[in-house]
């Protein structure tokens, strides 16, 4: 990861956050059903090789699978820094999507959570709307509630810190630096 996000000057760290594992809860149900199939497989025919091999089988694809959903579940990451936000979405094992944006163009932040397992366990999804129209969703955190806050208050300190008085040198130069051509 640390290869792939290029960190802006001055830019830190704050908070590293990855999705609630109890999302993972119908596939790790999946997996263990088709491992104990192939566990009882070799528990209960034994003698017949034709079945002691679909029980490998199953066994392997019962580790497969999972290491497949943890390795999806572990890449998707979603980085909070003191500049930006930014999310990176795990789609398979060999595709990968990158969203981000900065403090300063958020607009509004808002959470839900949705469902029952979701209400139990207390996870949800914060949306960051920004006003380049590229909204943020970081799906499936736990206490959605507190990230919201948080990003809610960086934004806020991104926000005063832009509004101070500038010098007519400081205009020039961020109108400058900023002004698309």
């Amino acid at each position: 990861m640390a290869n792939v996000i290029t960190p802006k000057a001055g830019e830190e760290v704050l908070l590293t956050l990855r999705k609630n594992p109890n999302k993972l809860g119908k596939e790790i149900f999946i997996g263990l059903i088709i491992f104990a199939l192939g566990i009882l497989g070799l528990l209960f025919f034994f003698s017949n090789t034709i079945v002691n091999l679909i029980s490998f089988v199953l066994i392997g694809i019962a580790i497969v699978y999972g290491l497949y959903h943890f390795l999806i579940w572990f890449y998707d990451v979603y980085i909070i820094t003191n500049i930006r936000i930014i999310c990176v979405n795990q789609k398979s094992l060999f595709s990968r999507e990158f969203v981000e944006t900065d403090f300063e163009k958020i607009q509004d932040i808002t959470y839900s959570i949705n469902g029952i397992f979701a209400t139990l366990f207390k996870y949800g999804t914060v949306k960051v709307h920004s006003s380049t129209g590229l909204d943020v969703e970081l799906s499936d955190l736990s206490d959605p509630d507190e990230i919201q806050e948080m990003i809610k208050n960086l934004a806020e300190v991104t926000h005063k810190k832009q509004q101070k008085e500038m010098s007519a040198q400081e205009l020039i130069s961020y109108i400058s630096k900023n002004h698309k051509k």
